[in-house]
């Protein structure tokens, strides 16, 4: 059912005695890694004794998500913010959507004796602290992209001696290094890849007859795409029968779209994609060409595409040199480089055994490193851990 503005629906979970329950704050208006992980936590952690209520919006795409799980006990804010700042146009808007937001969550906390506040984005970490300090509850920080902006340092610098989250969980150790200097306490929880879905043996696909290069990423700032027109440009000399396909959806697409109106005949925008599995599988080299100034951590398409077993071209950005060793895992270019970029590109293209090679030594690594049950059972005991430690600071401040 749509809802209008303001409007929430909440669905009460039955008791179920000692179990934890937690809170789980993932807001978005599109989906991206962030909410690939969340959906993977939400889904998974009730097998680790954790029971989990979550809270979504402002888009409809993350709820549909979950509501595809069979995960339908959630709570949907339509008047959740986008970013800090979002004022959706007047600050009495902004202002009202906050004060609602923080009605809503705390209603939430009481209904359901919540323990524990989980929460993704900035966004998220702002809404939900406020709760968290008011209901006197621990709150977990989950952070997947790096620190890009001046302002954003300064604003951690300036909030995080009040509101410092009990844990900051960092997806690797570049984005650890960024926020370790503001939120007190930092541990690393990789991402995790859904390896049965995401498997090649799975999903049999036509390649058709041109050979396609994918980007799966939302057409948005800090992604490289005019870094990629030139590759396409560079590529389609020496191989002018590839085509590259984009897969993501973003309200600026439009403004990217046109940078690739000299080549569009080689190009197709698919916006969002379902069927992930799929898409990786059509592709014989999977690319992300972010540049040296993105938020880029551990992307999270890269994870996937290397569970698909697909050879990839990536640049040396954020996160992805942990993710992938060069040579071993996909090879690697430094940013902003179109043309080794393209000269990799094509030599990949062109080596069938290499590409077979990286392919299978990448799902291994993503086998070995990223499997749902040790990471969500990793985060269930980092749950409890914080949940019984802020349970027993009164007694030790007692003593």
């Amino acid at each position: 059912m749509h809802r209008g503005r303001g409007e929430v629906a909440v669905h009460a979970v039955p008791s179920v005695g000692r179990r934890l329950r937690v809170l789980y704050l993932l807001p978005a208006a599109g989906f991206g890694g962030a909410e690939r992980q969340g959906l993977l936590h939400i889904r998974h952690l009730v097998d680790h004794g954790i029971d989990v209520i979550p809270v979504v919006g402002p888009g409809e795409i993350v709820r549909r998500a979950l509501h595809d799980e069979g995960i339908t006990d959630d709570v949907f804010l339509l008047h959740l913010p986008e970013e800090v700042t979002d004022s959706r146009g007047t600050w009495g808007g902004f202002l009202r959507d906050w004060v609602l937001t923080q009605h809503v969550l705390s209603r939430v906390v009481r209904m359901h004796e919540i323990d524990l506040i989980f929460a993704s984005r900035s966004v998220g970490w702002v809404a939900a602290t406020a709760v968290a300090r008011r209901e006197n509850l621990p709150i977990v920080w989950r952070g997947g992209s790096r620190i890009t902006r001046a302002a954003e340092r300064v604003a951690l610098r300036l909030a995080t001696p009040r509101w410092s989250p009990a844990l900051f969980l960092a997806n690797c150790d570049a984005v650890a290094a960024d926020f370790a200097p503001y939120v007190g306490r930092t541990e690393l929880l990789l991402n995790a890849v859904d390896t049965e879905r995401f498997d090649p043996r799975r999903v049999r696909v036509d390649r058709g007859a041109a050979p396609l290069v994918g980007l799966a990423a939302r057409p948005a700032p800090g992604k490289g795409l005019e870094l990629l027109v030139d590759i396409v440009g560079r590529v389609a000399r020496d191989l002018p029968e590839v085509r590259f396909a984009i897969a993501g959806e973003f309200p600026s697409r439009a403004q990217y779209e046109r940078l690739f109106a000299d080549v569009s005949d080689r190009v197709t925008f698919l916006g969002h994609v379902t069927d992930m599995p799929a898409f990786y599988a059509r592709c014989e080299v999977v690319v992300l060409t972010s540049d040296e100034h993105s938020i880029e951590g551990s992307p999270n398409a890269l994870l996937e595409a290397m569970a698909m077993e697909r050879a990839i071209v990536a640049t040396r950005v954020g996160g992805v040199p942990e993710i992938i060793t060069d040579g071993k895992h996909g090879l690697l270019v430094e940013a902003g480089d179109a043309a080794a970029f393209s000269q990799r590109l094509v030599g990949l293209l062109r080596d069938d055994v290499l590409r077979r090679h990286l392919g299978t030594a990448a799902r291994s690594r993503v086998i070995a490193q990223h499997g749902i049950p040790a990471i969500v059972g990793g985060l269930a005991d980092r749950m409890r851990e914080v949940v019984a430690r802020h349970v027993d600071l009164p007694a030790r401040a007692a003593s």
